[in-house]
């Protein structure tokens, strides 16, 4: 299917036909006040907390209200991912704890860092601590078992929020502990290898025995080899892979079975299809580089596209981006598009049916969308990935043309000015709605538009 060849059906938006419905103030920022890497607003955007200076000090700001003037810890504000809840750490180099919407919890002498907080669905919260030289887990208030260290970036939460996952050290020996259960794994376990299914009933993660690594799926351990990574299950929470190494030569192992062997395996993660029937790797051969499964090898190039590759929600269509002699292009479902100076990387977007694609590209020094192969208004910066309405008809990214000139431009008409389109912010709501985060000034607004 050639990227000219999708089907382009759309309700193109005319200029009269978008309309703000609302422009609500989120926060005032002073300027030189607000701590960079401290802004953090919740997934719908209404809310905001940051880290701002104060006197001699400073403040945790939530929904425009000071929550604490505490010292802040390492641990920026966070919400979970419905938005409902916040978090913060507070503390000196004496005593720390964690703020959980706008309430302190126990101090402890130090507090480890943390993906994030909280479970998925924000039912829950976790974080692992130091009091007297011990570690311990820390699960909704409550202080689990001492230990001599907890595995970094651990507690983890499954998908659903209902089990949780930590690695601890109690003398030379680790042990990995999920529930209830908990298993002997030797000389350490591999950091980040905890992973819970999609529906949370499987669990994985590696450890170090003997000088080699074993990957341990649903308390049965693997093969061993002498590295192994990137484990992932498919969305259906059916398989599962992960990349091993033995000597020079790595491979894919997926339910247990070795895939062909290549020089080496590229930064990106393997990547199941959403319907979870095609897995793919990055795979290394000499300097040259190839998507790959454990059936086919596909083309190697210079380089493949960061975030690639890309499926269509129902995974029928599969869309990669590479480069060869300093020209990128991108290959949809075996067809190749024409060159370009650049592609953005994490940019290739399908419509929520499958039917249309699009994409950011650069010529020169100028980024513009390309959709269903057709190229769009060229800009010196696009700052946001496409998205998408659920029905696919519409089509909004965010531009930056200068000072003040920040916008977005729906179906090829632009938008308001402000002075900046805050970062992944822009989603539609409906069909005909979206909406983002815009400054002006000092203000944050959250931007809501409707289309006609």
């Amino acid at each position: 299917m050639a990227l000219a060849c999708f089907a382009s059906a759309s309700a193109v938006v005319a200029e009269e036909d978008r309309e703000i419905v609302a422009e609500n103030l989120v926060d005032q920022i002073p300027y030189r006040m607000g701590l960079p890497g401290t802004i953090a607003y919740s997934s719908d955007c209404r809310r905001l907390a940051y880290v701002m200076r104060v006197n001699d000090g400073y403040a945790v700001v939530v929904d425009r209200k000071r929550v604490s003037t505490e010292r802040v810890g390492e641990s920026p504000p966070e919400f979970s991912a419905d938005g409902r809840r916040f978090a913060f750490t507070t503390g000196n180099d004496e005593a720390q704890r964690w703020v959980i919407d706008g309430v302190p919890q126990e101090s402890f002498a130090h507090l480890a860092a943390t993906r994030s907080i909280f479970s998925p669905d924000g039912s829950h919260f976790a974080y692992s601590a130091v009091e007297a030289g011990k570690m311990f887990v820390v699960v909704d208030g409550r202080v689990g078992a001492k230990h001599d260290g907890v595995l970094k970036g651990t507690p983890v939460f499954s998908p659903d929020g209902r089990r949780l996952a930590y690695g601890y050290q109690d003398g030379p020996a680790w042990f990995m502990k999920c529930d209830d259960q908990v298993a002997d794994c030797g000389e350490g376990i591999g950091m980040s290898s905890l992973v819970f299914s999609p529906d949370g009933n499987r669990f994985s993660y590696s450890f170090r025995s003997s000088g080699a690594w074993i990957v341990v799926v649903d308390g049965k351990r693997e093969k061993a080899y002498d590295q192994s990574g990137g484990f992932l299950f498919s969305p259906d929470s059916r398989h599962y892979a992960y990349i091993a190494t033995v000597g020079q030569k790595s491979f894919i192992v997926e339910d247990g079975k070795e895939g062909a062997p290549y020089d080496d395996f590229g930064a990106e993660p393997l990547a199941y299809s959403p319907d979870s029937s095609r897995l793919f790797g990055t795979a290394v051969r000499g300097n040259k580089v190839a998507l790959v499964n454990n059936e086919r090898t596909g083309n190697f190039h210079d380089t493949i596209l960061d975030g690639s590759p890309v499926f269509s929600r129902d995974g029928r269509h599969m869309a990669c981006g590479w480069q060869d002699g300093g020209k990128w292009r991108l290959e949809v479902d075996g067809v190749v598009g024409r060159a370009y100076d650049g592609i953005g990387s994490h940019t290739i977007v399908f419509s929520p049916d499958g039917n249309r694609i699009a994409f950011l590209a650069q010529s020169g020094s100028d980024w513009f969308l390309v959709m269903d192969g057709v190229e769009k208004r060229h800009y010196p910066q696009v700052i946001h990935e496409p998205v998408f309405s659920p029905d696919g008809k519409h089509v909004a990214y965010g531009v930056s043309a200068g000072q003040s000139q920040s916008f977005v431009v729906v179906d090829d008409i632009e938008g308001k000015r402000y002075d900046s389109i805050w970062h992944n912010t822009l989603h539609f709501d409906s069909n005909l709605g979206l909406y983002y985060l815009a400054s002006a000034g000092q203000s944050v607004y959250r931007v809501q538009e409707k289309l006609e």
